[in-house]
């Protein structure tokens, strides 16, 4: 997730690898069960990128909660224009939400995580597909993207069916 975040040719945002090692060290108080430790300032941070028809906003956090450390990624995404975005507006964006979740068609890049070669899933495009009213969907071409798994194809037949689906 860390490595996906917006930016262009000239900036982008990127959370510094010392501040999630040192938010990494869990205050014993924050160790347990049901605790919730503060936010911690050097994981706040809020991030604009204005791309040709639309600015990108992404809000991050992070805090202990029952001994993990969570960092929570909000994507604002605008239109500049007054008119309404489509699915195929945010389907034109790189968004790569973790290495096989992705907007993209495009294979993952290859690191220490990423070993094989393994098509890109197909949840975050459904996901996307239908958050919008059905006047704004658009057929997407699912082929070049790995096939559901049943867990996910469940999630793809409910929201279909109408249901929300957290």
């Amino acid at each position: 997730m860390i490595d996906y975040p917006p930016q262009d040719d000239w900036h982008g945002y990127n959370p510094v690898f010392v501040h999630i090692t040192d938010a990494l060290k869990t205050p014993e108080e924050y160790g347990s069960e049901h605790s919730h430790g503060p936010l911690i300032d050097t994981l706040s941070g809020d991030f604009t990128i204005t791309k040709k028809d639309l600015v990108w906003r992404i809000e991050s956090n992070g805090r202990h909660i029952d001994g993990n450390l969570i960092v929570k990624l909000v994507h604002t995404l605008q239109s500049k224009d007054k008119e309404s975005f489509c699915v195929s507006d945010l389907l034109t964006l790189p968004i790569r939400l973790c290495p096989h979740q992705s907007t993209t068609f495009d294979l993952p890049e290859r690191s220490r995580y990423i070993k094989g070669i393994e098509l890109n899933g197909s949840l975050l495009i459904h996901a996307i597909k239908y958050a919008f009213p059905v006047a704004a969907q658009t057929s997407v071409n699912m082929n070049s993207l790995k096939q559901p798994s049943p867990s996910e194809q469940e999630q793809i037949s409910r929201a279909q069916s109408g249901e929300t689906v957290y």
